[in-house]
């Protein structure tokens, strides 16, 4: 969803009530950080499973990628569960 029309309204949107956390899940950054997990120039942190597909809000399912392969990962998957229902059950591994 867009949430601004330029990066000076973005960062003052970003200030305002929970948005950070709501946004940029602040409170994981928060504890990646204190964990002396850093990020290299043009890399963010990333879920190894995606919440989408049952994966964990925590620091073991925290990982570091490419913003690159970042958004083509995550457009890749969004492409395929287009049109599932919120609270369905995706099987994961097709074979069991």
């Amino acid at each position: 969803t867009k949430k601004a029309d330029n990066k000076k309204q973005f960062l003052e949107l970003l200030a305002e009530d929970n948005n950070a956390e709501e946004w940029l899940y602040m409170t994981h950054v928060n504890k990646a950080v204190a964990a002396g997990i850093t990020l290299p120039e043009g890399h963010c942190y990333t879920f190894k499973q995606p919440p989408v597909l049952s994966g964990e809000y925590n620091l073991a399912n925290l990982g570091i990628i490419s913003l690159e392969k970042h958004y083509a990962f995550l457009a890749s998957i969004h492409a395929q569960i287009k049109g599932v229902p919120d609270g369905s059950s995706l099987l994961l591994n097709p074979s069991e």
